[in-house]
């Protein structure tokens, strides 16, 4: 036989065996489920028959097992599944009884004390179904398949919440109790019997504490008469830990346990804290570029020191978030000195310098295409310079900005930015030139103010707007200011949850060199919280205000505020909200506010589904301040997550719409709206 009439046919020798075996396993009575979702269910089995060519007894029975099982949890709870085998054929067929199907139907709720949102215990008796499923209608009403034992899983996991709030009693009715049948769905009744309350009322300590038991009586005394919750308990737990940690007994062991007095808790501290380490020296490897000063600098303050496992994660955190390093660990050796450690700091370095290219589309600018060249380790120090250009459909814009994390070896951390823009807006263009220097610092982990100076330069260079309503077209401004912000969110790029409040005041005079002067201000106040696990309701809140001072009076409009756009009210397009001249051209005010708020849906992957309303004003004098002349707005968008923030397409709809003004606007932008 010629070589490819040969392969021919063993392939068609090959071909007629993987038919032979897929069919030596016949599946018959189905009649909801297809016979494809049945063999999806036991194609392990149909893996195994395919490999030896022919079917057996243990695997007509492992089939039969898990083709039945698969079928109870796709809501056929009564189905059965039996099995013959033919000898001599070596064929299996399973004979299928599928009974009826079950839905989970309506869930309800009583006994909840604890006042924890329904929707959230709903949400655990269905999780374990709608997790298997990867189901989307988990939170929508949508049903699900009726599976006994994962509703059992789900009444004991609200159990388990309840506990973890300081009912250790709490349990919920068994299933067979709490469930009632009709057309084909069960309905569940989730019975909470929450029990009491247990609060705490003593703070034991045994073991090494005899020296600082009254300090560590006085640390938790805070927690007497709380509630002995799960995050009550860790929270004693990490005080007590971060009090030997601090002091040196890095190697200590701690183990909690709750004794129950009545209704109250008393919560025994049994600890092992071994000897106390002070760090006497440390020692670094792996550094090339870095210089090693740099990190000397920065864990200076570990030497002579009880030795803190967490304030040196707390360092070499810092350090990591420059870009420098990779990474960065920590070892403790201990030396051969009484009491004493030594710290081997090993790092890894990342590459420093880089250059890139970026791009983008927004409503305002058009396309955007820019250049940037980044270098995260100046002299060798760990100082971060960056250079950027960048061109859109308005203008062209160019920046060198450096940063010091550690201004001259202090906590405080400086900005110097330097840039040049020109820019056709509405009614008219610009060029501007100037810089800014800053000093930031942190004040615990959510807190931070910032000292900053501004001079720059301001030339309108081309207008249609009349000059009564253009102000000043050439003008420098020197100023001062100061802001502060309480940032409580989870991501500053792609919030979930938390808070942030921050607010900035500037000033500008004659004796800053400044041909302007005025004082400006202004307030944020942004909220995002969970509804469900899936929906999302984010609010916000803003407001500013430029008063001018001294010898000015008008601000040029350049320095006023403009509203309406993808971040405040999108029934409008970008900056054209608020007083106009006679041909159209936005003119901007002294005063503004803008209030949103949006609720946002998961649909598949990163894609988001988006409702919202908006409200804001924009008022020319900001004697005039007041919350008149207000727009509203309400729309629908969609939102597509990246790590660096979502990208957004928005249309808000105008629901007080007035002379010369949309009736509605398409924003495209990237970034959280507010």
């Amino acid at each position: 036989m010629q070589p490819r009439r040969r392969q021919w046919a063993l392939s068609v020798l090959a071909s007629l065996a993987a038919l032979s075996s897929y069919a030596s396993i016949q599946i018959t009575g189905l009649q909801s489920v297809t016979e494809d979702e049945a063999r999806q269910i036991i194609a392990p089995q149909l893996s195994l028959v395919e490999k030896a060519g022919a079917g057996s007894r243990p695997i007509a029975d492992d089939a039969s097992y898990f083709l039945e099982r698969g079928l109870r949890r796709k809501g056929f709870n009564d189905a059965d599944v039996r099995w013959t085998f033919d000898e001599s054929t070596r064929n299996i067929t399973l004979v299928v009884d599928e009974g009826s199907s079950r839905q989970i139907g309506e869930i309800t709720v009583s006994g909840n004390i604890a006042e924890i949102p329904e929707e959230d215990i709903r949400g655990l008796v269905r999780r374990t179904t709608s997790n298997r499923l990867r189901s989307s209608r988990i939170g929508s009403g949508g049903q699900l398949p009726f599976v006994e034992s994962e509703i059992t899983g789900g009444l004991a996991e609200v159990s388990q919440l309840y506990r973890s709030l300081g009912y250790w009693e709490a349990t919920t009715a068994p299933l067979d109790q709490s469930t009632t049948e009709r057309d084909g769905t069960v309905d569940v009744h989730v019975q909470i019997e929450a029990g009491t309350l247990h609060h705490f009322r003593e703070f034991i300590f045994t073991g090494d504490t005899a020296n600082y038991t009254a300090e560590l009586q006085a640390l938790l005394e805070p927690l007497l008469g709380e509630p002995c919750t799960t995050d009550n308990v860790n929270s004693a737990r990490s005080e007590v830990t971060d009090f030997f940690s601090t002091r040196g007994y890095y190697r200590h062991e701690i183990e909690v346990t709750p004794r129950q007095e009545g209704k109250d808790i008393a919560l025994v501290f049994d600890v092992t804290a071994g000897k106390p380490f002070q760090v006497r020296e440390i020692r670094f490897e792996g550094n090339e570029r870095v210089k090693s000063s740099f990190l000397e600098k920065r864990f200076d303050p570990l030497v002579g020191e009880p030795f803190s496992p967490q304030e040196a994660d707390d360092i070499y955190r810092e350090i990591l978030e420059l870009g420098l390093f990779n990474k960065i660990s920590v070892t403790p050796e201990e030396s051969s000195g009484d009491g004493e450690v030594d710290l081997l700091v090993s790092v890894e370095e990342a590459k420093t310098r880089s250059v890139g290219v970026f791009g983008g589309f927004g409503s305002y600018e058009g396309a955007i295409l820019g250049f940037i060249l980044r270098e995260h380790n100046l002299f060798g120090i760990g100082r971060q310079f960056s250079a950027t250009a960048e061109y859109n459909q308005r203008g062209l814009r160019g920046d060198v900005e450096l940063d010091d994390r550690w201004f001259l070896e202090s906590p405080y951390s400086f900005n110097a930015k330097l840039f040049a823009l020109t820019e056709d807006r509405e009614g008219y263009s610009k060029f501007e030139y100037g810089g800014r220097v800053g000093l930031h610092r942190d004040i615990g982990q959510h807190y931070s103010i910032t000292a900053f100076a501004t001079m720059g330069y301001t030339d309108i260079t081309d207008a249609e707007i009349e000059a009564a309503d253009l102000g000043l077209p050439n003008y420098r401004v020197g100023s001062i200011g100061l802001g502060h912000s309480y940032d409580r969110r989870d991501n500053p790029s792609l919030p979930t949850r938390g808070f942030i409040f921050d607010n900035t005041i500037e000033f500008a005079d004659g004796s800053l060199a400044s041909e302007v002067d005025f004082v400006r201000g202004t307030v944020r106040l942004s909220g995002y919280l969970p509804i469900t696990d899936r929906i999302q309701l984010s609010l916000g809140a803003r407001s500013g205000f430029i008063k001018p001072t001294g010898d000015t009076d008008e601000i040029p409009i350049d320095l006023r505020f403009f509203s309406g756009g993808a971040s405040s009210v999108r029934s409008f397009r970008e900056k054209h909200m608020g007083p106009r001249d006679r041909e159209g051209y936005p003119l901007g005010g002294e005063f503004y506010t803008t209030f949103n708020a949006e609720l946002t849906v998961p649909i598949a992957g990163g894609l988001k589904a988006a409702v919202f309303a908006d409200a804001g004003n924009l008022l020319s004098n900001f004697d005039d301040a007041s919350f008149e002349e207000m727009h509203y707005a309400v729309g629908a968008g969609l939102r597509y997550d990246l790590p660096t923030g979502p990208i957004r397409l928005d249309y808000g709809y105008n629901l007080n719409r007035g002379s010369r003004e949309p009736s509605g606007t398409v924003h495209i932008s990237v970034g959280v709206a507010f």
